[in-house]
């Protein structure tokens, strides 16, 4: 990516080796005296450049809501579907002291009468990563499917499968 910017193909395989042995993972922020110690053009720009691009790094963090802890429950809830499904389960209503073999019991004589219910997974796309220029505009989402079912105790049982996209043109272009 760098090389469809800097001409110098050499400039730009020393900065991409720096990125990739020096950094351990993609959150973390270089600096301006870093990035400029590994070779890219840095500039102190104006203060009506900074403040544009902090209203791009506004507006990234907005769309890839870096405010927000993923949370799988609320997502789940959230859902009309399964929030559907998962209010209407049927329950077994027994003392809170019944022992828990008695209690095993009550669930399998019950448990019969029960309807069988096939629930569709539920499926989100997470923005975690965009790079765009006048060229192209690119982004990686992690592929989200989650299945979730109501436990005997009525507690949320919940399984996350995710994958990444890899980079892909952008959704939005």
């Amino acid at each position: 990516m760098l090389s469809t910017h800097i001409t110098d193909k050499n400039k730009a395989h020393n900065i991409s080796k720096a990125l990739n042995t020096s950094y351990y993972h993609h959150g973390y922020a270089v600096s301006r005296s870093e990035a400029k110690s590994i070779g890219l053009d840095i500039i102190n720009p104006s203060k009506e450049l900074e403040n544009l691009l902090w209203s791009v790094w506004e507006d990234f963090s907005n769309e890839m809501q870096c405010n927000d802890s993923f949370d799988p429950v609320k997502e789940i809830m959230s859902n009309p579907t399964s929030s559907e499904q998962l209010n209407k389960c049927t329950y077994i209503n027994y003392p809170l002291n019944t022992p828990p073999a008695i209690a095993q019991q009550i669930i399998a004589q019950h448990a019969q009468s029960f309807p069988v219910t096939q629930i569709s997974p539920i499926k989100i796309d997470i923005l975690i990563a965009a790079i765009e220029s006048s060229y192209l505009a690119k982004a990686v989402y992690n592929n989200i499917s989650m299945l979730y079912w109501r436990n005997p105790d009525m507690s949320l049982g919940i399984n996350a499968t995710a994958h990444s996209s890899g980079w892909v043109m952008n959704k939005e272009e």
